[in-house]
């Protein structure tokens, strides 16, 4: 005997062993260390459901594999003809070899006529023959594992919610269904019927393929008998399998009509009256077409049938096929409408051509490439009639304007639109706010709102962060996350900037101080954002190595959990040294244990206890690949006593998305330093595609914050609290996953004081701000010409126009009641003459105070009352004279970032423009603070109030000053005057210029009196 095939299917079975080996002990430990991840955070069930689940589905994937790769044995199996009698052997009695008269009857009874004539095979051929057909049996059911495995484990949460779904308390306009079923139920079963296709067109490419190949072998051998039997096998697992791929294409195509009802364009958001006459029913009506050719399929695949009702001829066939179209046309025709006549009268036309002897012979064969070239026929015209229905209806009957042929529809638009974006519940005013109507009263009692006005450059500030704020030849920090909050600072509501400062990712070098020595960042910074020092600081009141500033006082300020996206695995309580901002050779060795214990929890914080055994090994494979080798030794070797700690998924939004896929993580998570505790925050949305008639920004068209994460920058701890529990689709992943969230009732006691610090997401308010746009109006007429949509306020930032994204400010929403924190958007008519318009047109604004969170306000604005737009406000500056010659002596001056906010019965805007850095070009030093209350006018001051001084008195607006006083006043023009005349004697012309219209500015508040009645 040959070795080498041995030595081949040897080595072949370790290669195949080892991968086998290397998959269970990846999954293995991949179990092992999530498990014990997830117990840690103290929500095992959670994973047990889903371990649980997925073992099952990926199970139910595995036999799927299975059968469907059954055929392919069976249509792969040695033929039962007869065969060569096995040489005898020697010494044996010939007649000992010969069959007995039963097993001679019982062999003719199992022959067919053709088996007479056909050659005679070997023992060695059927062993052949029959490894051949197990190959090809475990080389598709490998395929088909590896498809519908992974498949169906992907199929768990989409199966759960559907099996969860709660109510939303409104049905579609077309079916009158709950919105749940469009939402969850369908795109489940739409996941189902997928993979099923999947599955069926494997096989039946594997059936087809391995007959093919077998006919052609028994044609060259010469056995046109077992040739035949190969292709009568096939053909009837084809038409079993193909069965089951035509049920498949059916479902889809009755599952489409759900899914078109979220489809449109801006004015329709979902299907118009061409598509809800036409298309809906034509995919009705093709869907239950294709499942009677499927009921075809299938039973042509038993031979009996086959023989009986399967038709030979040309003819025949020819007219049950134009039959069964004709017949699909004559029902559309009933149900639909009279236009599908036209498809009626191309059936016959073919009927015609046909009798007449014009499309071949009617007596020939049908080739065996008919059946499948049929079917796929009728799968196409199928699937097209109906979208191409549709627009021939729209184009030749829907004759007239917009609005009087698709009313139902854009009034159906309008309402599913406004609901998805939660604008059916904002409150809506007209005018509230005018143009150049603040008033001093109104300065005066919103120190809050005024505060809130900006005048920190967030780049500026992060530059300061990452380059003064950290000690001194330690360059590992950095503050890429920086966000606006505010604080209680002092009894007075003040709008901060707050960065947390993380280990820079170019911080990074080796295994050693990426997973061992930078293990956390360390502190946050605060300042308020209106006040900027004279080089363009901020004005940091809390900072510092150790921390301070912050009451009360963090009593863990090191971050081994954060915001910064990609922060890597770490090992903590090791024996190497590790940077905590203060000292780099300090060995810390106490995270979450000792006298820091009591601040991780009962559970000691999220760290994952590796021990000594097989989870210390599990946890090397999953962080390191193959065990004993590169990270996974190294990590091995580095992981010290019983106290080591494995941390994992440390940035927030990672961590959520392992927690919550379903969610959606807001991109801009922040800080919030709240009762002695340094959190991370992240809001959470719920969003779907699929919600009914309702219009999509981004790729969702339904979106709502439920949900807020919060981590503990410290410990880990991590907590899902439930903001809106009456959501429908966080309520149903609750029912999913109970042990997942935290009731919102809970979060003042595991978090004290970071309710108080939530604010409501951009993201979410983004998409609402979108939708307002077109769909503000409550009035289908105006939605349908268009003459009342809205565009997004742009603002001049140098020499070009930028988008005016939404602002975090202060403001007060009605008279007598407090200022709250929020966003604020702004918006403008669209332009008719190519000129950006100088007034508003209306402004969206959402509360982030824990009572009204979300809740939003539109405000309309109309007629000569508008205030300025953005885009006006800038261009006042710029034709402002003397502003734009002061302007032209700077060296590249920087604009701000325009902050409106609502004032009184007024809007205030204000606009901070900087001097660069040399060298980076980064704004920093405040050059002036332009202010403006919507009118014509505008000032501008080196400080907020000396342009709110300043706006007064050129244009008789009534804007309060600051109430400073004569000797304040005094001493501010003669630190100006001092810093003039230096300027004037070094040469910097510029910076003296600046200088001396500062002082013309105080000089003549001082000649008005310290304070003006």
């Amino acid at each position: 005997m040959n070795a080498r095939p041995l030595l081949l299917r040897a080595a072949v079975g370790l290669a195949v062993a080892f991968v086998v080996a290397w998959i269970a002990l990846r999954q293995a430990a991949v179990i092992t260390v999530m498990r014990a991840f997830y117990d840690a955070l103290g929500m095992g069930d959670v994973y047990g459901t889903r371990l649980r689940w997925s073992v099952w589905l990926g199970a139910g994937g595995a036999a799927a594999a299975v059968l469907l790769a059954l055929p392919v044995l069976a249509v792969a199996r040695a033929p039962r003809g007869p065969a060569r009698p096995p040489a005898p052997r020697e010494g044996a009695e010939q007649a000992s070899e010969l069959p007995t008269d039963d097993e001679i009857s019982r062999m003719m009874a199992r022959l067919e006529p053709a088996d007479l004539i056909r050659p005679p095979r070997s023992a060695t051929g059927d062993r052949t023959a029959r490894r051949i057909g197990w190959g090809a049996f475990g080389l598709t059911a490998l395929v088909l594992g590896a498809v519908l495995v992974p498949g169906a484990m992907a199929l768990r949460d989409p199966l759960l919610a559907a099996r969860n779904a709660q109510p939303f308390g409104v049905t579609d306009p077309v079916y009158g269904r709950d919105v749940a079923y469009t939402v969850f139920t369908v795109p489940a079963l739409s996941a189902v019927v997928q993979l099923a296709l999947v599955g069926f067109f494997l096989a039946l490419c594997a059936v087809l393929a391995v007959a093919g190949a077998l006919w052609y072998a028994e044609t060259q051998r010469g056995g046109r008998a077992d040739a035949e039997s190969v292709r009568s096998r096939g053909l009837g697992w084809g038409l079993l399998l193909g069965g089951g791929l035509l049920a498949g294409i059916a479902a889809a195509l009755w599952l489409s009509r759900y899914g078109i009802l979220s489809t449109g364009d801006g004015t329709l958001a979902g299907p118009g009256r061409a598509t809800r006459h036409i298309d809906l029913p034509a995919r009705a009506v093709a869907s239950i077409a294709v499942a009677c050719l499927a009921l075809v399929a299938v039973a042509w695949a038993v031979p009996a049938v086959r023989r009986a009702w399967m038709p030979r001829r040309q003819g025949p066939a020819a007219v049950w096929g134009l039959g069964a179209w004709a017949a699909t046309a004559a029902v559309l025709v009933v149900i639909s409408s009279a236009w599908w006549l036209v498809l009626l009268a191309l059936v016959v036309l073919a009927g015609v051509l046909l009798h007449r002897g014009t499309v071949g012979d009617a007596e020939a064969s049908v080739p065996l490439w008919a059946l499948p070239a049929f079917a796929a026929a009728t799968v196409a015209v199928f699937g097209v009639m109906g979208p191409i229905g549709a627009r021939i209806y729209d184009a030749f009957v829907l004759r007239g304007p917009t609005y009087q042929v698709e009313r139902q529809a854009i009034a159906d638009s309008l309402a599913g639109t406004r609901r998805a974006a939660g604008l059916d519940a904002a409150t809506v005013r007209t005018n509230r706010y005018a143009r150049a109507a603040v008033t001093p009263a109104d300065v005066r009692a919103a120190p809050a709102s005024v505060a809130s006005l900006r005048l920190l450059d967030i780049a500026a500030a992060r530059d300061a962060c990452t380059s003064r704020e950290v000690p001194r030849d330690v360059n590992a920090y950095v503050c890429d996350d920086i966000d606006i909050n505010r604080m209680t600072v002092d009894g007075r509501l003040r709008t901060v900037l707050v960065a947390g400062r993380e280990i820079a990712p170019a911080a990074r070098g080796d295994f050693q101080r990426t997973h061992l020595g930078l293990t956390h960042g360390y502190g946050v910074l605060v300042a308020p954002v209106d006040e900027v020092a004279s080089d363009g600081q901020p004005s940091w009141f809390a900072r510092g190595f150790p921390q301070a500033g912050l009451t009360p006082p963090l009593r863990h300020p090191e971050i081994y959990f954060g915001a910064a996206s990609g922060a890597p695995w770490t090992l903590v309580n090791t024996d190497q040294p590790v940077l905590d901002g203060r000292n780099p050779a300090t060995v810390i060795t106490d995270w979450c244990r000792g006298d820091n214990a009591a601040s991780c929890g009962a559970d000691g914080g999220t760290g994952i206890a590796l021990g000594s055994g097989w989870r210390r090994f599990a946890a090397a494979t999953y962080v390191g690949g193959i065990p004993v080798a590169g990270d996974s030794r190294r990590a091995l070797s580095a992981m010290g006593g019983d106290g080591t700690r494995l941390l994992l998924m440390r940035d927030i939004r990672t961590r959520v998305r392992e927690l919550a896929p379903f969610l959606r993580a807001d991109a801009d998570p922040y800080f919030a330093p709240a009762g002695g505790t340094l959190w991370v925050v992240v809001p959470l949305y719920t969003h779907t595609a699929r919600y009914p008639y309702a219009a999509a920004y981004g790729d969702s068209n339904y979106m709502r914050q439920p949900a807020v994460a919060a981590m503990d920058a410290y410990s880990g701890r991590t907590y899902l609290f439930v903001l809106d529990p009456d959501e429908p689709m966080l309520a149903t992943w609750r029912r999913v996953y109970p042990g997942l969230f935290t009731p919102g009732e809970r979060m003042d006691a595991v978090a004290p004081g970071l309710r108080a610090q939530l604010r409501y997401g951009e993201d979410v308010f983004a998409f609402q701000s979108a939708a307002a746009e077109r769909y503000h109006v409550s009035d289908p007429q105006l939605l349908a010409n268009g003459s009342a949509q809205w565009a997004e306020g742009w603002q001049r930032q140098d020499d070009q126009s930028v988008p005016s994204n939404a602002r975090y400010a202060v403001w007060r929403d009605r008279a007598g009641g407090p200022e709250r924190f929020g966003l604020i958007r702004t918006y403008t008519g669209l332009s008719r003459d190519g000129q950006p318009p100088s007034t508003m047109a209306g402004m969206l604004s959402a509360s982030s105070d824990p009572a009204t969170l979300g809740a939003l306000t539109l405000d309309r604005f109309t007629g000569d009352a508008a205030p300025s737009s953005l885009t006006a406000f800038g261009g006042r500056i710029t034709n402002n004279a003397d502003m734009a010659q002061q302007l032209k002596l700077q060296s590249a001056p920087a604009w701000g970032d325009t902050m409106v906010v609502p004032v009184g019965r007024g809007l205030l805007y204000v606009l901070p423009i900087y001097l660069r850095t040399q060298g980076t070009g980064t704004p920093a030093a405040v050059f002036r603070v332009v202010v403006s209350t919507g009118g014509d006018d505008v000032a501008w001051g080196r400080t907020l109030p000396d342009a709110l001084v300043a706006l007064r008195a050129s244009s008789g607006a009534p804007v309060a000053d600051d109430g400073a006083g004569v000797p304040e006043l005094a001493a501010r023009a003669q630190a100006e005057l001092e810093a003039y005349n230096a300027a004037m004697g070094s040469g910097d012309y510029a910076a003296a210029a600046r200088h001396l219209a500062a002082l013309r500015v105080l000089l003549g508040r001082l000649n008005r009196g310290a304070r003006t009645p």
